[in-house]
């Protein structure tokens, strides 16, 4: 009876700690959220994360409306990183306004080791912040056709590299016999 009560621990705590190591890959290093004005303000919401992944959301006024992800390289991942390591975390602002009416809202949280810092930007924003808005733009500018998620058979959007090839892969498809023309497919890396 002991060995199974010991058992059944022993599994409740391998399951929490292996949820646990799962949870950290996937931890959010920058979030950026554009609000909507009264005007024409681009509104979508943009995630970085750890695993390298990006995470994009247009809401209104974007080019790309939806829910997108895809994965940013080592470099742009690392200059991010570097950007949000030179905000002083214990004295900079929470929130940057001025006495306009109709500022644009901007949510930045900013994630460092076991710091969170999360800061309203309307207006007066500190040089280092607007570097790390500038560089959040660049990195949706650079990355928006490079999404290809596929999700319950629905595809939303692809890059022209993986276009050609898989334009390539199904007009040969049917040239061949089955067995070949799935071998194609399996050596094909789509």
């Amino acid at each position: 009876m002991r060995l199974s009560y010991f058992l059944i621990l022993a599994t409740l705590f391998l399951s929490c700690s292996s949820n646990r190591n799962n949870t950290s890959n996937n931890q959010v290093l920058i979030s950026y959220e554009s609000g909507s004005c009264y005007g024409k303000c681009e509104v979508f919401i943009l995630r970085i994360n750890y695993n390298k992944s990006i995470e994009y959301e247009g809401l209104k006024n974007v080019e790309k409306i939806g829910k997108y992800t895809t994965k940013i390289s080592v470099n742009d991942f690392n200059e991010i990183e570097k950007l949000i390591s030179k905000v002083d975390f214990n004295n900079i602002e929470s929130v940057y306004t001025s006495k306009s009416t109709d500022l644009h809202l901007r949510i930045l949280n900013l994630h460092r080791k076991n710091q969170n810092k999360k800061i309203l930007l309307f207006d007066n924003i500190p040089f280092e912040l607007k570097q790390i808005e500038k560089e959040v733009y660049s990195i949706i500018e650079k990355y928006k056709y490079k999404i290809g998620v596929i999700d319950f058979g629905i595809m939303y959007e692809v890059d022209e590299e993986y276009k050609k090839l898989l334009f390539s892969v199904l007009t040969n498809l049917f040239d061949a016999p089955p067995r070949e023309s799935a071998i194609k497919i399996l050596n094909s890396g789509i």
